[in-house]
């Protein structure tokens, strides 16, 4: 949600369904999705928390299922992180989990929220940080996987 760094207005598109968008923009990221079949979606939100803490939160993907970590507190140190969960095997009605039937397999959600207090430099810092470990976790456990 780039329009929090800016001091925007958001359009909120993260609780619209994609199933049948009403929005021009998330009908066509959701044609994208279908037809490179996404393994997940990222989002990326600013804040307006007064304390310096990241929110995290990764649903819809079934390493959760398995009890597995795709993400710790070691990987967004030196931050504090705030992590937010909701139910394992819940079906998403809303946001891009809505597709999850017409992919060929579950996605997952990482949902980020920074801080809008914070700088565009340290921004940049923490979201490259996060999703470098995000990424090299997730490509292990599907290079792993099958020995689970």
């Amino acid at each position: 949600d780039i329009t929090g760094l800016l001091r925007s207005e958001s359009q909120q598109l993260a609780g619209h369904s994609w199933i049948d968008p009403e929005v021009a923009e998330l009908e066509l990221l959701a044609s994208d999705a279908r037809s490179r079949a996404y393994h997940g979606f990222v989002r990326i939100e600013t804040t307006n928390a007064d304390d310096d803490v990241i929110s995290i939160r990764l649903r819809g993907h079934s390493a959760d299922a398995l009890g597995l970590e795709l993400l710790s507190s070691h990987d967004i140190a030196p931050w504090d992180v705030r992590w937010e969960s909701g139910p394992v095997d819940a079906a998403s009605a809303d946001g891009p989990l809505s597709l999850s039937d017409d992919l060929p397999f579950r996605p997952f959600e990482l949902t980020i929220g920074l801080p809008s207090a914070w700088s565009v430099e340290l921004h940049r810092e923490a979201v490259t940080t996060i999703l470098k470990n995000f990424i090299q976790r997730y490509r292990g456990f599907h290079a792993y996987a099958q020995h689970l």
